[in-house]
């Protein structure tokens, strides 16, 4: 029987059209489980900077020709569009669950981990959905010399469990609970910092 290439061209058409809105239904739940409707927000902004000043300032003092940084949960780079303006020279691999860029490779921190040696691990805004956070942060020690990494403490007492809950959080540490972790996954805290009026403990550890 021959081919109608009409139809044929039409059902095509009607097929796309049926997975791009798929596709656009698909990005919509998942960046709405993630908050990434609030990525534009100052706080977020504000992590990045003080998270690459922190970075900046510790490789300013051992003066590397170059570092290896890879970004956990790069979302739409903030960190690497701050650590451009620097006169750092580094090289910049970013991973996210949802890859906002061709150069972003997609990674579920929850399942998978990434598999090269890295000088500097960013982990920002991450932490609060991961499952096991002691078993991730033993696994970066062992690919990384030193971790930059943000979380929202429970110390503050801004969420209720049904505000984390609904923004499907998986923990709820305190400054001191994420301390301990990150010294018994192998590292020694440097720098820490408290922003967002208080709610994000921001710190950078290196490798004991």
């Amino acid at each position: 029987m021959p081919v109608n290439k009409k139809v044929a061209f039409d059902n095509f058409e009607i097929n796309m059209k049926l997975f791009n809105k798929f596709k656009a239904f698909l990005k919509k739940q998942i960046s709405g489980s993630y908050n990434l409707k609030d990525q534009k927000a100052t706080p977020w902004h504000q992590r990045a900077h003080e998270a690459s000043l922190m970075i900046h300032d510790y490789y300013k003092s051992t003066s590397p020709s170059q570092f290896h940084l890879v970004d956990l949960g790069c979302g739409d780079k903030k960190l690497f569009n701050n650590l451009e303006t620097s006169k750092l020279s580094f090289k910049y691999t970013g991973y996210d669950l949802l890859p906002q860029s061709a150069d972003v490779h997609p990674l579920d921190l929850n399942q998978n981990m990434f598999h090269h040696d890295a000088d500097m691990t960013a982990i920002l805004g991450v932490l609060e959905y991961i499952s096991d956070v002691p078993s991730l942060l033993k696994k970066i020690n062992h690919q990384s010399q030193a971790v930059v990494l943000s979380y929202v403490v429970s110390d503050s007492g801004c969420y209720t469990e049904a505000a984390r809950t609904n923004m499907q959080w998986k923990n709820n540490y305190s400054v001191n609970e994420i301390m301990e972790i990150v010294t018994a996954s192998g590292y020694s805290v440097t720098r820490n910092k408290m922003l967002d009026n208080n709610r994000t403990l921001l710190l950078l550890a290196t490798k004991n």
